[in-house]
C-alpha cells in the first residue's frame, strides 16, 4: 500500500494516509469539467439560507413586476433567472 506516515514525537499519535488522496485536490486545479460544473454552481446555487429563499419566493410571486402565473410556470421562471 502506498502510504504517508506521520509519526508525533510528543504524543502517541501515527497517522497513515493512502498517497492517492493528497494526488486529488492537485489534480483537481486541472480538470476542466471539474471547472465546468464550478462555474455552474455559480450560476445557479442558491444558498440554503431561509431568508435569502424567502425573499426570493416574495418577489416572483408579489414583485410588482410579476404576477402570480401558476405553480408551473412560476417555478420555470424562477429556475430560469436564478
Amino acid at each position: 500500500m502506498n502510504a504517508d506516515l506521520t509519526v508525533e514525537r510528543d504524543g502517541a499519535e501515527l497517522i497513515v494516509k493512502p498517497v492517492f488522496l493528497s494526488k486529488i485536490p492537485e489534480l483537481q486545479k486541472n480538470d476542466s469539467y471539474l471547472f465546468l460544473k464550478l462555474e455552474i454552481v455559480k450560476v445557479l446555487y442558491v444558498p440554503n439560507d431561509s431568508e435569502l429563499k424567502q425573499e426570493l419566493l416574495n418577489e416572483a410571486h408579489n414583485s410588482v413586476y410579476s404576477i402570480h402565473p401558476g405553480n408551473t410556470k412560476m417555478y420555470n421562471g424562477m429556475k430560469q433567472r436564478y
